[in-house]
């Protein structure tokens, strides 16, 4: 069995590159399909597919906390400037989502301030997304 870890990394590193394209994944592969379609909507907007788009579509991780928002309801309290902030950076979210990846159940437990509930919707939002 391969190593959930190596190949994720190997995947992102493939997909960091500027000159990714579908051809350079497997057929009919979620990486090749996300390619593609990434590909075709940044040149039907005239934008250029970047390293960091290629990325985010490539890591859920990475589109969660750098292409999103959650809406804090308590962001006065807090004396934030708005209640929309940047999807936070927790040190357990990088290993949830490789135990996610390598098994197709898993069952987490969690206690309600730890954004799981979150990061799963985050998570299949992105596959729902990019496959």
């Amino acid at each position: 069995m391969d190593n959930p870890l190596q190949t994720m990394k190997e995947r992102l590193d493939l997909v960091a590159t500027p000159t990714v394209c579908p051809g350079l994944f497997p057929l009919g592969s979620l990486e090749s399909r996300a390619a593609a379609r990434v590909l075709a909507l940044t040149k039907g907007q005239g934008q250029e597919f970047t390293p960091d788009l290629g990325l985010a579509v490539a890591d859920p991780l990475t589109w969660l906390q750098q292409h999103t928002r959650t809406r804090d309801n308590h962001w006065r309290e807090s004396g934030a400037k708005s209640p929309y902030r940047p999807f936070p950076d927790k040190p357990y979210f990088r290993p949830i989502l490789e135990v996610i990846l390598s098994c197709p159940v898993s069952f987490i437990e969690k206690s309600r301030d730890m954004m799981m509930s979150w990061f799963c919707v985050g998570y299949f939002t992105h596959s729902a997304m990019t496959s």
